[in-house]
């Protein structure tokens, strides 16, 4: 993150400034990667290249005990989602139908 503080004696707050982004290697994609990242240095930002973020995520669940660490959780949790939007779909075509017969 790049920092800001005001030495100036202006009223100006620190600030930090995050930017994320997901490259999948093998793809075109990391050729531009590398021009962000050199952009981010020009431009005085710190940046962190993380590479095992599915292992890591695997062990925060172990260690936290998260409820969706495992597949099964994670396809029940999607199930849920999409049925929801199915029902706010169903709703919302019901609203509308409701709205154009007055």
């Amino acid at each position: 993150p790049k920092g800001s503080t005001s030495t100036d004696g202006s009223n100006r707050s620190s600030f930090n400034a995050f930017f994320y982004t997901l490259v999948s290697t093998d793809t075109q994609e990391m050729f531009y990667s590398s021009k962000r990242q050199q952009y981010l240095i020009d431009q005085g930002y710190t940046f962190k290249i993380c590479t095992n973020l599915s292992e890591t995520a695997e062990m925060e669940d172990q260690i936290n005990n998260y409820s969706h660490s495992k597949p099964e959780d994670d396809r029940d949790l999607l199930r849920k989602v999409l049925t929801s939007d199915l029902e706010m779909e169903r709703e919302q075509r019901a609203e509308d139908n409701a709205i154009r017969k007055k």
